[in-house]
């Protein structure tokens, strides 16, 4: 008789189950589109994932299944087709969505020239689009009607002196909307003298020694400008804009500024900072961040990130759809508060400099809910042992990792064992005495579920 011998195969009867929940069949989308999908296999924890679109194939890599996956593309206007294709070791799902995508009017406008400062609460708005139409707004609330495009707009601020924003949103001939751009600009009416200047519409960044000065003199005749204070131009009549060059060498700039009226008398002096660094030609390069030293799973709000980015000037982030935060200045961490239910959350990250923005993301799972109560808890007893046995737990977030059970001495509950499995052999008894478990499941997150107990008499020997 031969020795025996055995081999293995994995059987492989179901193919993935592809879930897409965006983007949505015959939906319009502008600029960019997310790719939310979720892929179901009753046996796998892993499936590899690509998609086709303008003919390009985007390969997603190695993705867990059964949890929500959330990637942003930004394909060329047009009708597309997006084919999303998940495969496991036999079989290949594939599912295909028609969209359309257009791309936004883009927009740009200055209030009084981007000289930031004005004394007359009626100012000029110089527009710059390929759209057909345009409207304005001084609080993104209320808005102006849609009005064929003009290169200058005569308009209105609202309100006390002050920091003013200007709201602008132009649309084309199919009516496709631009994003709203803002201008700001500051309104002082009190009575002279009153003089100020700001570089580059008060940006704290420049790439470029040659700036634009915003100037304002009430009643100035000539004015001049100097880096140090001690060298100035020459006198020059009064304008409330000039083209400027810093001093050289990076680092903080100041510009000095101050005029003289018609009689002579001075009008004051004035001078406003701009920091200086000559960065390449090219918008932030090298962005990079990370959630929680990449952890899969979080169970708080509140997240560490570590970021990375060349040649930013400023950075913002956003969660998923929501709002961006404020421009801020470049830093290699920061803490940030996610919101919502728990569920997969991806964090963008975007940095400017004075060429442009690059914009990269993260994602982490949040989980602050443990598994669901172990259910059917049974204990069974011999005079040397009880065996507990239950049904599995269940969980939406990172999954069921073991099962920790306790069991009542002197009227408190002490941890005895933990185990992955759906039952547990205690031989530490005494026959003849009754003792209390009690069975917690607990996730991958470490959250931990409610606790079910169940009471049982040791027979005798």
């Amino acid at each position: 008789i031969s020795p025996a011998v055995s081999s293995s195969i994995e059987l492989d009867s179901t193919p993935p189950a592809i879930t897409l929940s965006s983007p949505e069949s015959g939906k319009t989308y502008y600029d960019s589109v997310d790719l939310v999908f979720t892929v179901a296999h009753p046996g796998l924890e892993t499936v590899h994932c690509s998609v086709l679109m303008d003919d390009k194939t985007h390969d997603l890599g190695v993705l867990h299944a059964d949890r929500q996956q959330d990637l942003v593309f930004t394909p060329s206007p047009g009708e597309k087709i997006l084919s999303l294709s998940c495969r496991d070791n036999v079989y290949t799902s594939v599912t295909n969505v028609s969209f359309t995508m257009k791309k936004r009017p883009a927009l740009s406008f200055a209030v009084n020239g981007g000289s930031g400062y004005t004394d007359s609460r009626n100012v000029t708005l110089a527009v710059s689009t390929a759209a057909s139409e345009c409207r304005f707004s001084n609080d993104n609330v209320q808005w102006g009607s849609w009005q064929p495009y003009q290169q200058t707009v005569q308009w209105t601020l609202a309100g006390s002196d002050g920091r003013k924003k200007v709201y602008a949103q132009c649309r084309d001939s199919d009516n496709v909307e631009s994003i709203v751009e803002e201008d700001i600009i500051n309104l002082d009416t009190r009575p002279p003298p009153y003089i100020s200047i700001t570089i580059n519409n008060g940006a704290a960044w420049t790439a470029s020694q040659d700036v634009t000065l915003g100037l304002y003199a009430f009643a100035a005749s000539e004015c001049r400008f100097s880096n140090d204070a001690e060298s100035w131009s020459s006198w020059e009549p009064y304008s409330g804009k000039k083209a400027w060059k810093l001093s050289s060498g990076e680092g903080e700039k100041t510009v000095h500024y101050e005029c003289r009226n018609k009689s002579g008398d001075g009008i004051g002096s004035v001078s406003a900072k701009i920091n200086y660094s000559a960065i390449p030609k090219t918008a932030p390069s090298g962005l990079r961040i990370v959630i929680n030293n990449n952890d899969e799973y979080v169970s708080s709000e509140t997240i560490q990130l570590s970021l990375n980015a060349t040649g930013a000037f400023e950075c913002r982030f956003r969660e998923g759809d929501l709002e961006w935060t404020q421009w801020e200045g470049y830093n290699n961490s920061r803490s940030f508060t996610i919101t919502g239910k728990d569920g997969a959350k991806t964090i963008y990250y975007q940095c400017r400099n004075s060429i442009g923005s690059t914009t990269v993301f993260d994602r982490i799972y949040l989980d602050r809910e443990g598994p669901s109560a172990v259910k059917n808890l049974k204990a069974e007893a011999s005079p040397y042992s009880v065996v507990l046995s239950w049904s599995a737990s269940s969980d939406s977030g990172s999954g069921v990792e073991s099962y920790f059970i306790y069991r009542k001495v002197d009227s408190t509950w002490k941890w005895v064992g933990a185990v992955s499995e759906h039952s547990y052999k205690d031989e530490n008894v005494v026959s003849g005495e009754t003792y209390d478990y009690q069975v917690n499941a607990l996730d991958y997150n470490r959250n931990a579920g409610p606790s079910s107990q169940v009471s049982i008499e040791v027979p005798p020997e």
